[in-house]
């Protein structure tokens, strides 16, 4: 079995296109060609030839990307081969990354040496691939001892770089000696892979280690895609080169959702993509959905994992050519339809094109467009999202209804570290928005709107029970994100317990439900000032007075610290303008500007608590 990234479109004329992005003056025309390259289904070679043009162009265009990482690739055998994969599948994503292979076998030894090329490099993410049979000889093939050295080395690449740990577990690579039942084998090297793979599961939760589970994907794949017995003795290629494009994207898919690069709502078509047939013609009691087809069977498993995403907080929607009347009627009026109009955030039905329709969902529902999963039968319509809205994820399903799950599951786009409470509370957040809309509409002014929301802001310093959210709150906001500062989990531990810093949470709720944590403010106390090292914000609340109220509460935390002034910084991205001018209409003076990025400052006994519409309580 040959492995591929069949969820990506083939290239097409794609050596032309490869000339014209090297031909290209405009550097950020140029990042934005290389980009819209690496969304194709590339094998080893192509690969290659983009990281080389990649890696060519330099600095200038990388400095389009939406993130710039380091990304340090340590363990044992030969693992240069992956670095290119890697690379292209940041870019994918429109992530610029640097990548550092460590030396052959030395990856203990890079991680202890102080003076270290690794600890030079400063990475922010580091992966551990060590080969099987490596990790069979660590501890003598004994299990706890061997995860208790695993636990050791994550330890240390978080402690003392800093970095999110990626740990990839163990190709199947020893033949089974008993069989089926391998597992009652004393001694067996095969067993021990399989129990050591799954041993890794809790440690690694607990330690807030990703887990690049090859070993699972060598089980679906087939291990002959992934090694090659011959390659491995020839040259230490655990990994065979064939499969690492996928490798690559499969750790480029886990860096993209520590950061915040994964989807958050999956927008629909309906026809032929939900359920067969066209509900215009077909008529609600005409289209193909619903036990007694294999067809009908294959859209109600597809609709339920749909549900499943709904159930684990990616918000839902619909864009789809039809009649908004017959559209929702098959959500009110078939039996077997397991997804109802009550489970869309939005639904867009009518005869527009699709990228305008794309363009309304993300404005409704306040999402950019980096966050849309667009999922459509229609190969036309998907080419031309992908050529007008190139930040919109847009699968290439395959034509037979059976194979969308799997599709849309192995592309990566819904790829998560964790799911927090606030995850599994957002579609119904969503849902809880179109009610405040509503309410919104009927009022006569904003005071009265905000008024009847009945809003109450929890506060309450970092703790073990807010920290997975503030972390991943923290480095997925874009657009109410001051600083874009971004905080990994040892470092956010650090400022934890150091008695200069202040980190603050703050959660909303109002009569139409909770919002979850929607805001985290980072203070750093130096003297006489506070700075604001990051404030963000849940794009879900803006324009609900919740910045007044945190500024509020930020002015009492630094006078109970006793300090003269508060200094805010804002540093401009592509999308933060909508804070541009907070720290000024907060009352701060300028004192440093520059087109890129402004310093503002705020003498405490000058201020005046904001007016409200919100009662705010400490959490202890």
């Amino acid at each position: 079995m040959t492995v591929n990234l069949s969820w990506l479109p083939k290239p097409k004329d794609w050596e032309s296109g490869l000339k014209r992005a090297a031909g290209e003056s405009d550097a950020k025309q140029q990042w934005a060609m290389l980009t819209a390259l690496a969304k194709h289904d590339l094998d080893i070679f192509q690969v290659g030839k983009l990281d080389r043009l990649m890696t060519k162009i330099g600095d200038a265009a990388k400095a389009f990307a939406s993130r710039r990482l380091k990304i340090a690739l340590i363990g044992t055998g030969t693992l240069d081969h992956l670095a290119a994969p890697i690379r292209v599948a940041c870019a994918r994503r429109n992530i610029s990354a640097e990548v550092f292979v460590g030396g052959y076998n030395l990856f203990q030894n890079e991680l202890l040496d102080a003076a270290s090329s690794l600890r030079g490099f400063s990475p922010d993410v580091v992966v551990f691939s060590i080969d099987a049979r490596y990790i069979y000889g660590l501890a003598g093939g004994d299990i706890s001892r061997t995860v208790s050295a695993l636990e050791r080395f994550w330890s240390i690449a978080k402690s003392d770089l800093g970095a999110f740990v990626v740990q990839q577990t163990f190709l199947p690579v020893f033949p089974d000696v008993l069989g089926s039942n391998e597992n009652r084998l004393p001694g067996s090297r095969s067993g021990f892979i399989a129990a050591l793979n799954q041993a890794l599961l809790k440690p690694s939760a607990e330690a807030d280690v990703a887990l690049l589970d090859v070993g699972r994907y060598a089980s679906l794949e087939g291990l002959e895609s992934w090694h090659d017995p011959a390659i491995w003795h020839h040259a230490k290629q655990e990994i065979h080169p064939h499969a690492s494009p996928l490798y690559g994207d499969y750790v480029a898919r886990l860096v993209a959702a520590k950061n915040g690069r994964s989807a958050k709502c999956i927008v629909l078509d309906l026809d032929n993509t939900l359920w067969g047939g066209v509900i215009g013609d077909d008529g609600v009691d005409g289209i193909r959905l619903g036990q007694g087809s294999a067809e009908g069977e294959a859209y109600i498993e597809f609709q339920q994992f749909i549900l499943a995403q709904k159930a684990r907080g990616l918000v839902l929607a619909v864009c789809s050519k039809n009649d908004h009347q017959i559209a929702v009627e098959a959500f009110d009026k078939h039996s077997e339809m397991q997804i109802r109009r009550s489970d869309f955030a939005a639904f867009v039905a009518n005869w527009d094109n699709k990228v305008d329709n794309l363009k309304r969902i993300a404005a409704e529902l306040n999402l950019g467009a980096d966050a849309l999963l667009f999922v459509d039968d229609n190969p036309a319509e998907r080419e031309l999202v992908r050529r007008e809205l190139p930040e919109v994820m847009v699968p290439e399903l395959p034509e037979d209804p059976a194979y969308y799950a799997q599709c849309i599951s192995r592309s990566g786009f819904l790829e998560a570290i964790v799911v927090t409470e606030e995850d599994m509370l957002r579609a119904d957040q969503y849902q809880a928005n179109l009610e405040r809309a509503r309410l919104q509409e009927s009022s006569t002014d904003i005071d009265g709107y905000l008024e009847g929301l009945d809003m109450e802001l929890e506060w309450g310093r970092v703790d073990s029970e807010s920290f997975a959210r503030v972390v991943q709150l923290a480095n997925k906001t874009n657009q109410f994100n001051l600083t874009t500062r971004r905080y990994s989990d040892a470092e956010m531990l650090q400022m934890m317990v150091d008695p200069n810093w202040i980190v603050v949470w703050a959660r909303l709720k109002d009569k139409f439900g909770d919002n979850g944590i929607i805001a985290v403010g980072a203070l750093h106390i130096d003297g006489d000032n506070v700075t604001v090292d990051n404030w963000l914000m849940s794009c879900r609340v803006f324009g609900r007075q919740v910045e007044d109220e945190m500024m509020n509460l930020f002015v009492a935390a630094a006078s109970a610290r006793g300090v003269a002034r508060i200094r805010g910084g804002y540093k401009s991205t592509p999308k933060n303008g909508i804070v541009e001018n907070l720290y000024a209409r907060l009352g701060f003076e300028s004192i440093e500007a520059t087109p890129e990025s402004a310093l503002w400052s705020l003498e405490i006994s000058r201020y005046s608590p904001k007016p409200t519409r919100i009662r705010s309580r400490e959490m202890q």
